[in-house]
């Protein structure tokens, strides 16, 4: 997939920067450790290997430590939460920040249960590098009154819940990812948007997951964590774009989504 000339002429130093982290992660293949749902552990897995990351999927505390040294990344995504994996998920963002790699939250369902919502933001107190969450998903994590029903969002942009969340992310070192028609991208006073991307891609389960973990491989190759973030997103929704030319629906979407990540041209 070729990048559409007009955001090039338009936006180039983001465009050119995306480039730049898209053509490092397929040069060195970053390893990225998942700790992940079972809804979407072989689509995530695929579409870490379209974009030329290399995925691991574990999850037993035995073998984190050992995984946490050798990986370039870090996605924990909490979708299939229970109590035998909360240890797993603690102390692999604990290894994460001894070894000094890219950590990702994918909170999802945040704000539906009292036991999600309180683990979520016990895992957001360990700061990880990258929050990604859709509206109601991230304003639960600082008790700020949304509308939630499991991983999806009832949310509509508000100006004043909005403002809150500004302010509760101010001094925070994690980036926060709000995903949706618009996406927000937020790192203490700085904000970022994005608008492209396809309403079909919230049609296919598995899509927001898969999105934490290629926003794993870019922080894993890219240092400034607002702009990896950025590139990430930008990456993901222009395939997305291209993807839906080729599809007729939901159910070969995924596959063109693959495809489009697989031979998007740098």
């Amino acid at each position: 997939m070729k990048v559409p000339s007009s955001i090039l002429n338009t936006s180039k130093s983001p465009i050119l920067s995306m480039i730049d982290d898209l053509t490092k992660i397929r040069s060195t293949k970053p390893l990225i450790l998942n700790l992940t749902n079972f809804v979407a552990i072989n689509y995530k897995a695929n579409i870490l290997l379209a974009l030329g990351a290399s995925p691991i999927m574990a999850h037993d505390p035995a073998e984190l430590m050992n995984l946490a040294k050798i990986c370039d990344g870090v996605c924990l995504n909490i979708g299939t939460l229970d109590q035998k994996w909360t240890q797993s998920f603690e102390l692999a963002l604990k290894l994460s920040k001894e070894y000094e790699k890219p950590s990702v939250l994918d909170p999802v369902g945040s704000g539906a249960t009292n036991f999600r919502t309180h683990f979520s933001q016990k895992l957001l107190d360990l700061s990880p590098t990258l929050v990604k969450a859709n509206l109601s998903e991230t304003l639960s994590l600082f008790n700020i009154e949304s509308s939630s029903k499991g991983v999806d969002s009832f949310e509509s942009y508000n100006q004043i819940k909005f403002k809150a969340l500004q302010s509760e992310v101010l001094n925070r070192s994690s980036v926060f990812a709000i995903t949706g028609k618009i996406d927000y991208i937020l790192h203490q006073d700085k904000i970022r948007t994005n608008s492209h991307g396809h309403t079909l891609m919230s049609s296919v389960t598995g899509m927001g997951c898969a999105l934490g973990a290629v926003c794993s491989a870019f922080l894993a190759v890219n240092k400034n964590i607002l702009q990896a973030t950025y590139n990430a997103i930008l990456f993901y929704s222009l395939a997305g774009e291209k993807a839906e030319l080729l599809s007729n629906g939901p159910g070969d979407f995924q596959n063109h989504f693959i495809n489009s990540i697989y031979h998007f041209n740098t």
